[in-house]
């Protein structure tokens, strides 16, 4: 074991880089199996060697200065880098701190992607890292044009005219697969029947003839209402048998140079997820044709229809084979640098199927993923900020933890696409993991669930989706004393000002007056304007109320030594909610002159079956007399099942 320095900036190869001294004069022999490498401040060295049979280099330290040294590789080169266990991959601070980078020119504010031809790759063994505490990282690699391609086993080709509005059923030309077969639906070009969407799964069902219907779930009551043909040529497809190595594609990569058969440039991943068991290989390509991919392995279980193959691999590489589940791989940890940009490959690839280990990314302050991350325990763990424009694929978590969270890449094949954490967005697409989301707090999702088991499992509280299809929502243990369901649809598939509040027990909607099903045939005030309907009410209610409006969502100024009655008209198709207890208004507001101190009142006595869609003369009202002038604010609960049934409450208090 020695220690080199590169004191000349040159090639990783060129004996005039390296001294034997800190400070030295060049010409020492290149560094060797078990060496330590220092990288002086102001020296640039291109990583031109194949370092792949040694066992590893002791800590590579890259010196940061007013000038920072760097490690990086650009178009026309291609080097290898390999740490033994115990060491690390650093930088330190000295006014700025060390470079890591892969780019086209070598140039470290620039964009341009390492040429596909070339490749730098990062070895880590066992419990080596990538310490980023004070390290730079700039990492460009060339992305292939198509990140995923979708496998199928049999794929029915229609049209727009063999779409029937008025059957709701689609002609196949064909005997359908058999009722309950999952079945997805694309078009290269045109507009899908709506409501489809390319991202959903549905059920075969109401086979007659070469005609069937399609489902949301595998259920006649979940049915699809056509309301349109769409336009232009669709393609129906089902999921792939198991047993062979051949699979059959959609998609076209044999033009897209990234897709390679080439060692070190083939590994990929067969991602089998939706409303069965979670399941994936982790394997190459051996044969890429523009109808099928050929694998290293034989699909080893029934492919649900979507089931994806993932192209893992980049010509920029930071690989680790740690066994341990918590092992980083970049490791950021509690360091306060920003923006490190890792447009690169991250894999760990001791696991096999969906055993995963290490953390992708750990901790840190608004870096930024654009590459891939596979075969880890999580993606991304902790910090703050992180954002994955790119792919993250077969992890147990994408995210996990952390706060203000963006993927507006994808994050696929995972057991959990988000899991725990704040503040999180979603404006990409999350799609064929086990769950969507797994717990967290105030998260926006205005992107895309699909192909998940479940899009949801609690806890999840104060989270809003923008655009979403209520329909297409799932959960997992809804409807489970101690679980917490609170999620907000805004403009619900698109339309603006439809509203759904999701919760435990029941269903929060805007409705409109206008008689439609059981809704109020006309409002309190004699229009048609949109009333509060509690509905889709779940069996264990009594346990969990379900909440029509909340403080400071409903709230009234008041002046203070005034006694006014405040009153909230309602309806009902339940007949027994005239027991007391089971709808609760609550009123809170100020009942001191002098400090602020609150009351709250209720008003629990029930109300009676409405005679029909127009009777709004059942009230739940509290007399409030405030003794400071301020807010008023209101609470309805029930606390009451009864299946098949709704409340509507009209949202503008009567004041008298």
């Amino acid at each position: 074991m020695a220690n080199k320095y590169a004191v000349v900036s040159g090639l990783w190869s060129a004996i005039a880089t390296w001294s034997d001294s800190d400070g030295g004069a060049g010409g020492a022999a290149v560094p060797a199996d078990d060496d330590a490498v220092f990288i002086s401040a102001a020296v640039n060295v291109q990583m031109d060697a194949d370092l792949s049979a040694y066992t590893g280099l002791r800590t590579v330290t890259i010196r940061g200065g007013a000038t920072p040294g760097m490690l990086y590789q650009k178009d026309g080169k291609s080097g290898i880098l390999k740490i033994r266990t115990a060491y690390n991959l650093v930088g330190t601070t000295d006014t700025n701190r060390g470079r890591l980078l892969a780019n086209s020119d070598g140039v470290w504010a620039n964009t341009g992607a390492l040429a596909f031809a070339d490749k730098f790759i990062i070895n880590l063994q066992d419990t080596s890292k990538v310490d980023a505490t004070n390290l730079g990282i700039n990492l460009r690699c060339a992305e292939p044009t198509r990140k995923i391609v979708r496998t199928y086993g049999t794929k029915y080709d229609i049209d727009d005219t063999d779409v029937s509005v008025a059957n709701d059923t689609v002609d196949l030309g064909t005997t359908p697969p058999s009722a309950g077969t999952p079945i997805k639906i694309t078009t290269a070009a045109g507009t899908l029947p709506a409501p489809l969407s390319e991202n959903e799964i549905y059920y075969v069902r109401a086979i007659s003839g070469n005609t069937c219907k399609l489902a949301l779930q595998n259920a006649d009551a979940q049915i699809v209402n056509l309301t349109s043909t769409g336009s232009g040529n669709f393609t129906l497809y089902i999921g792939y048998a198991s047993g062979s190595a051949t699979v059959n594609v959609l998609d076209d990569v044999t033009a897209d140079t990234p897709w390679s058969t080439a060692a070190e440039h083939n590994a990929c991943a067969l991602y089998n997820v939706g409303p069965q068991s979670y399941d994936q290989q982790r394997l190459t390509l051996t044969t890429i044709n523009a109808g099928s991919i050929v694998l290293s392995a034989v699909t080893d279980s029934a492919q649900l229809a979507g089931a994806s193959i993932v192209l893992v691999s980049r010509n920029v590489q930071i690989l680790s084979n740690s066994t341990s589940s918590s092992q980083p791989i970049v490791d950021y940890a509690t360091s306060t640098f920003a923006g490190g940009y890792l447009g690169c490959e991250i894999r760990n690839t001791a696991g096999t199927g969906t055993t995963f280990y290490g953390y992708g990314i750990n901790g840190g302050i608004s870096h930024t993923n654009s590459g891939t991350i596979t075969g880890c325990n999580y993606g991304i763990s902790g910090g703050i900020s992180h954002t994955n424009s790119g792919t993250i694929a077969g992890c147990n978590s994408g995210f996990y933890g952390g706060a203000s969270y963006t993927n507006s890449g994808t994050i696929t094949g995972c057991n959990y696409g988000f899991s725990g954490g704040i503040s999180h967005t979603n404006s990409g697409t999350i799609a064929r993991c086990n769950y969507g989301f797994y717990g967290g707090a105030s998260y926006t999702n205005s992107g895309t669930i699909a192909g998940c088991t479940y899009t949801h499992r609690a806890p999840i509280v104060n989270n809003l989706i923008i655009g979403g299809d209520a329909a297409s929502v799932s959960f997992y243990d809804r409807n489970t004393i101690g679980s917490v369901y609170d999620i907000k649809i805004e403009d619900v598939l698109g339309v603006l000002n439809t509203h759904k509040h999701i919760q435990s027990f029941a269903d929060i909607i805007k409705t409109a007056c206008d008689g439609t099903g059981d809704a109020p045939s006309v409002d309190p005030d004699g229009g048609n304007a949109e009333c509060i309907e509690c509905s889709n009410l779940q069996t264990n209610i009594a346990y969990m109320p379900a909440r029509l409006f909340d403080y400071h969502s409903m709230r009234v100024w008041a002046t203070g030594g005034v006694s006014k009655t405040y009153t909230f008209k309602c309806q009902t198709t339940m007949s027994t909610l005239g027991t007391a207890g089971r709808l609760v208004l609550t009123g809170s507001y100020l009942s001191n002159a002098v400090t602020v101190v609150r009351t709250e009142v209720t008003d629990d006595s029930g109300i009676a079956e409405r005679s029909n869609d127009a009777d709004w003369t059942q009230t739940v009202a509290l007399t409030i007399n405030p003794l400071q002038t301020g807010w008023i604010n209101f609470r309805l609960e029930l606390n009451y099942y009864e299946a098949s049934d709704e409340l509507y409450v009209w949202p503008f208090p009567v004041v008298t």
